[in-house]
């Protein structure tokens, strides 16, 4: 507020919202039209063949091939880059056979990238004449007809009627399939996936496995997993690759291993 004399002498008060609402509005509109403006730009350019894709890339995979990856994803070249799907071609190809995860990714202006983790295979499970291949989540990644070379466990215990490559095994009993992934996961990180050939489930409150076909082995139900496999590798190796027994390790206060 500002307070003036008048030229007879008078105080004439004053103010200047009135100007500075004026500004204020005149700088509102400058900024709404650069926005704009500026949205626009972004439009024209997004829309423009620049960012037409150019190239699309995979990475990561080697048992499946790269065309068939790019096919899945159902993104084409030629297409704006900013139109493509990813979301859609993430989830399409973690659905096929020996893809573990998968991230796509645009690289401005007009490369896709698509980043592949591929399953590992794990176990077998015999299924009437033939052999489900599956890795650590319990998801199908081959299946044979026959095992020319036993180097995965081989499991038995679980029950099922049906199943879809590409897709995890659906059991009728999904603890016993939990076991399953459990035992799997402390195997290999223990590295002793080339000498479990059995895993048996077929009691879910004792756990079986089978060593180099020649140690038969009772883990229990599956609590403290990890230090009963820890323990089943330190015994491991202190026994010949051609010692016959029996190893009991349902009880974590003593381990009893007899010899045949």
């Amino acid at each position: 507020m500002v307070r003036t004399r008048s030229g007879s002498g008078n105080v004439v008060t004053t103010t200047r919202k009135e100007g500075r609402g004026k500004v204020k509005k005149r700088t509102s509109r400058k900024t709404f039209v650069v926005s704009m403006l500026i949205i626009i730009t972004a439009l024209l350019l997004a829309m423009s063949p620049v960012f037409n894709i150019t190239m699309i890339t995979v990475e990561g995979n080697s048992k499946i091939v790269s065309e068939n990856i790019t096919a899945a994803s159902g993104i084409e070249k030629g297409i704006n880059i900013f139109k493509a799907n990813l979301s859609k071609a993430e989830t399409n190809i973690s659905m096929m056979p020996y893809v573990d995860s998968v991230v796509v990714k645009r690289v401005l202006p007009g490369r896709i990238n698509i980043l592949v983790t591929e399953s590992k295979p794990m176990a077998y499970i015999p299924f009437i004449g033939s052999y489900i291949c599956i890795d650590g989540k319990g998801k199908i990644v081959e299946v044979f007809s026959s095992l020319e070379e036993k180097n995965l466990p081989l499991i038995l215990g679980l029950s099922f009627s049906e199943f879809t490559i590409g897709q995890k095994i659906k059991v009728e009993d999904e603890k016993k399939l939990e076991l399953v992934e459990m035992c799997i996961k402390e195997i290999n990180h223990n590295n002793m996936l080339q000498q479990v050939t059995e895993i048996d489930v077929n009691d879910a409150s004792n756990i079986r496995l089978k060593i180099r076909d020649n140690i038969d082995v009772d883990l229990g139900d599956g609590s403290h997993i990890n230090y009963r496999m820890s323990f089943l590798k330190s015994i491991l190796g202190e026994l010949g690759e051609n010692e016959k027994g029996y190893i009991d390790l349902r009880s974590e206060d003593r381990v009893i291993f007899r010899g045949q």
